[in-house]
């Protein structure tokens, strides 16, 4: 007899504290004796039914953080709010602050830099001429601290003022546990950070286009005076993991190893931060680790269709008459594989026309996981006539009231002027306000 079957046979007629426990022990073998993608999907959906609690993959480094990007949701965590040495990752925010405040065709001539002697520079000489462009790609694939240096020069008109600006747009970010020192990413007492507010970091630079773009490469040939040069990304999971796509390295003896990871698979982007690793290939394994377990958790989830039938509604002065209310578009989003999806209609209980059909009327709200997914119109999807009649809509209630009102006395100067059983009065209303009288 199979497990499963017998916990069957057994559960039935026993208490409901033994039947959950057989459930539970069917559910569990089940898993385990999974194909591991198979087991792997049952693991996480459960995770999505039991309210989504937190579990962090076993990694080597001392914080990390992994969120989903176009939602924020967390997925794992290893001591996400620790203040930590950053290393280059202080150029993220590098990076903002000249794309927010500078033109990428900008040609500026590269300062005086003395760089120590175990750092990532990109050889520049002082005075030659550049595009802040080109600054950029060499910041953020090789880690170049001179272009990082010069970006601050010039950008800011002095590296002590770009710094302002980068601890400035920090606390505009909410990034209240990191703060920087200079815009390369030394050993600085002053330049830390949290693998928290690395990814979100990363994730409102991730909806600028060149940024995006730039950090998905694997190598880009830039112009440096009259010549070419070609730099290298120090991420070297970009190019090596098809779907790995960003975002940024860095090292130092105080911070060890740092990666801020992300990848995209099946309309799922998922960015990852990791501080403190031992060596590069600990980084990288736990990197790919994260970001491979995330897809697992999460799904796109497409709870409304264009066209959808959501309600119906009566329409005034037109009884038994209902209109449909349709969804103006699909609405889509990212999701928690076993959580519930639930879909909330705002709308009039009664619709008053004339409205043509698409007319918007109201919207429908979808949540998922104790958050809002997205919001949609409702269109009704065929005209909504105007009431019958003005009489029928406004004159009548009045006229009734007037007969409440007036009583008997109203109703006898009525009949005596008029023997006919219902007078003049109804004879001018419409057809299908009259009443019939029974036979």
């Amino acid at each position: 007899m199979s497990v499963s079957a017998s916990a069957a046979r057994h559960g039935r007629g026993a208490s409901a504290p033994r039947r959950a426990a057989l459930a539970l022990l069917a559910l569990g073998l089940a898993v385990l004796t999974a194909p591991p993608s198979v087991a792997s999907a049952a693991t996480a959906a459960q995770q999505g039914a039991q309210g989504a609690a937190l579990v962090t993959p076993p990694i080597s480094a001392r914080s990390a953080v992994l969120i989903e990007a176009s939602t924020g949701m967390r997925l794992a965590a290893l001591h996400p709010d620790a203040e930590l040495p950053m290393a280059s990752t202080t150029k993220l925010m590098t990076a903002l602050v000249v794309l927010e405040r500078a033109p990428l065709g900008q040609i500026v001539s590269v300062p005086p830099y003395s760089p120590g002697p175990a750092e990532s520079v990109m050889g520049l000489f002082t005075g030659e001429r550049i595009t802040i462009r080109d600054l950029m790609v060499g910041m953020l694939l090789p880690s170049a601290n001179d272009a990082a240096h010069a970006l601050g020069a010039v950008v800011g008109g002095s590296v002590s003022r770009f710094v302002g600006w980068m601890n400035e747009r920090g606390r505009e970010l909410g990034l209240d546990h990191t703060h920087y020192d200079s815009p390369v990413g030394l050993d600085d007492p002053g330049t830390f950070t949290t693998a928290d507010d690395l990814v979100h970091l990363a994730r409102v630079l991730r909806s600028l286009a060149f940024f995006r773009q730039t950090v998905s490469r694997h190598a880009v040939t830039i112009g440096i005076g009259a010549g070419r040069k070609t730099v290298v990304n120090h991420n070297d999971l970009v190019g090596r993991i098809p779907w790995v796509n960003g975002v940024k390295t860095g090292h130092t003896n105080g911070a060890g190893y740092v990666l801020v990871g992300s990848g995209s698979a099946q309309g799922v982007t998922l960015i990852s931060a990791v501080i403190g690793d031992p060596d590069p290939s600990s980084r990288d394994a736990d990197t790919l680790t994260l970001l491979r377990y995330g897809f697992r958790l999460v799904r796109v989830a497409t709870p409304v269709r264009a066209g959808e039938l959501l309600a119906t509604r009566p329409v005034n002065g037109h009884s038994g008459q209902r209109v449909d209310l349709v969804a103006a578009r699909d609405l889509s989003g990212v999701v928690r594989r076993g959580a519930a999806i639930d879909r909330v209609v705002v709308a009039p209980t009664q619709l008053k026309g004339p409205l043509p059909a698409g007319s918007q009327v109201g919207e429908v709200i979808v949540r998922s996981g104790g958050r809002e997914l997205g919001r949609d119109p409702l269109r009704v999807r065929t005209a909504v006539p105007a009431p019958s009649s003005v009489l029928s809509g406004v004159v009548l209630p009045a006229v009734i009231a007037i007969l409440l009102l007036g009583g008997g006395t109203l109703v006898g100067v009525r009949r005596r002027h008029d023997p006919r059983p219902n007078g003049r009065g109804e004879d001018h209303l419409p057809a299908e306000h009259r009443r019939e009288r029974p036979a």
